[in-house]
């Protein structure tokens, strides 16, 4: 019975954090996964970093776009190469807890879940520890209208259940318009309240800054759930954003405790 694990990432000039972030993965208590990276013309040393993990694991695969494709072509990229029964995701600046493979795996057995998400501790560019953000025990597409409750790198799921799916080629919320195909086949994920990731937080970056990134909202609502332009924008404007902001409000006011 095939129970591989294919670990999806996308890597653009990350030979800051790429190390660890692959250390994190060769740490796992769960082994039987591969390592699928797709380097996007990285103008560093990436590449070369990948490749001396690739000489020593053959369980890491790199693979390298002609010309820069942005995040949700590296990723389909990979998620094409995948041959393992389950998709994770670790984005690569991101870090696995060591038993985050594991403790998914097991639960998503227990529960019956083809989707599964967790907790994860959110920190600063130098892994200074800024916060803990606890997952939903649940959530589903029409929570997920509210709010982006599940972090990429906790992301995983079971293909026997839902097809190979790709993310939809848009240069940002990308992540968030392939989350919402995910549940989409699905009437729920589930959620692990123990942190599984360190998800770090790059201050200025456009990802960073919600705001910034109101036509891309707008578009998963338009391009995936086929709202039309009136519904789109009363969604995002009367429902996201106010979500956004009391999340705001509620992590300035922890921090202040």
């Amino acid at each position: 019975m095939n129970s591989k694990v294919s670990v999806i990432m996308a890597a653009y000039n990350a030979a800051k954090y790429i190390e660890s972030s692959i250390d994190s993965i060769l740490q796992q208590t769960y082994t039987d996964w591969e390592l699928l990276i797709t380097d996007d013309c990285s103008t560093d040393n990436t590449r070369e970093i990948i490749e001396q993990y690739v000489a020593k694991d053959e369980r890491i695969k790199l693979f390298r776009l002609s010309e820069n494709g942005g995040p949700a072509v590296a990723r389909n990229h990979s998620i094409d190469q995948a041959t393992g029964r389950y998709i994770a995701i670790c984005d690569s600046d991101d870090r696995w807890l060591p038993h985050k493979l594991q403790r998914q795996l097991d639960y998503m057995r227990l529960h019956n879940a083809p989707v599964c998400y967790s907790s994860h501790i959110e920190c600063a560019e130098d892994y200074r520890l800024l916060r803990v953000i606890i997952a939903p025990h649940k959530t589903s597409a029409a929570k997920m209208i509210f709010n982006d409750y599940v972090p990429f790198s906790t992301l995983i799921y079971d293909t026997q259940n839902i097809p190979k799916l790709h993310l939809p080629v848009m240069r940002n919320r990308e992540d968030y318009g392939f989350k919402m195909l995910l549940l989409q086949h699905t009437q729920h994920a589930v959620g692990i309240i123990e942190p599984l990731v360190y998800y770090t937080v790059h201050r200025g970056s456009l990802s960073h800054n919600k705001l910034k990134l109101v036509k891309y909202n707008v578009a998963v609502y338009r391009d995936i759930l086929h709202y039309n332009f009136l519904k789109a924008w009363a969604i995002f404007l009367l429902i996201f954003m106010p979500c956004y902001f009391y999340k705001k409000i509620i992590y300035r006011l922890s921090n202040n405790m």
